[in-house]
């Protein structure tokens, strides 16, 4: 499965209705009186704040152990933040903006309730939305109306194997060793077939 957040933007990206302001045929459009989908805070080139844009970042995730056994299964909880902004430029009607804004959060909302059974097929179970937003608008010296919504996307995740250490992956911890005097870590060969407990760098 992609990240949460990735899955989630493209989930409110493909869901997106015909309304005011409407989505681009890209996540990331150019075009100001559309919106901005997108997993960074910044849009880039240059880096701005889009118009209308939306901005679906991954936070702190807990990990709880299900089921325990040759296959350890995990129940995820991990918290993600939708930024979601509404910027009047020159010439925009601030209320209009405003009203765009509240637009914006129904639908974001109608999308994360009422997609369900595409999240599921998408890999998350469940999705917890925290009641309200939380404010973060700029209107004393800008005209920048921004609110977050906060989300925990719940889902399972099944380790049936160990990492295995590539060479370059030895050579940086040969690196590390170098600057902090030692790294020590317990590392399943490259035949995969036991443990070498004695790989000690530096």
């Amino acid at each position: 499965m992609n990240e949460p957040a990735i899955t989630l933007k493209n989930l409110l990206y493909s869901n997106w209705s015909n309304i005011t302001p409407n989505k681009d045929n890209v996540l990331e459009t150019f075009v100001p009186g559309l919106v901005h989908f997108t997993t960074r805070y910044w849009a880039t080139n240059p880096q701005r704040i889009h118009n209308y844009q939306i901005s679906v970042l991954a936070g702190p995730s807990k990990k709880t152990p299900e089921e325990v056994g040759s296959i350890v299964m995990y129940k995820v909880e991990e918290q993600i933040n939708i930024h979601v902004w509404a910027v009047a430029g020159i010439g925009d009607d601030w209320e209009t903006v405003e009203a765009n804004l509240r637009t914006m959060l129904d639908q974001i909302d109608r999308i994360l309730r009422l997609g369900a059974i595409l999240e599921v097929q998408l890999g998350i179970q469940f999705i917890r939305i925290t009641p309200g937003t939380i404010p973060r608008d700029e209107l004393l010296r800008t005209r920048i109306f921004h609110r977050i919504v906060e989300v925990t996307a719940i889902y399972y995740r099944t380790d049936t194997s160990f990492p295995i250490f590539t060479t370059a992956q030895e050579t940086y911890l040969d690196t590390i060793a170098n600057i902090t005097g030692t790294a020590s870590v317990m590392v399943w060969n490259q035949s995969g077939s036991n443990w070498n407990t004695s790989r000690t760098w530096g």
